[in-house]
């Protein structure tokens, strides 16, 4: 959607739908150094620049992990992941 990489539709539905989200580009707390962060920051900040439609949203809360589970967005890795 909008060009947007999944990771970005994702945060931009968890924002939309009002929940708080962090943006550090890292999966190592406190190890966000660097230009590689600024510009992971930078890009995930960007989220705030569109928006989905109603539509969209509303396909995206009707969606529901491959166990039923009503969890549209887990972890690789995680059981019940999409694409795992």
């Amino acid at each position: 959607a909008h060009g947007k990489s999944t990771e970005e539709v994702a945060l931009r539905w968890v924002l939309q739908n009002g929940m708080a989200a962090s943006i550090r580009p890292s999966s190592s707390f406190g190890k966000c150094v660097g230009e590689e962060c600024r510009l992971g920051i930078a890009k995930q900040a960007s989220c705030f620049d569109w928006a989905l439609t109603e539509r969209e949203m509303e396909k995206l809360d009707a969606m529901e992990s491959p166990d039923d589970n009503p969890t549209l967005f887990s972890s690789a890795g995680c059981p019940g992941a999409f694409g795992t």
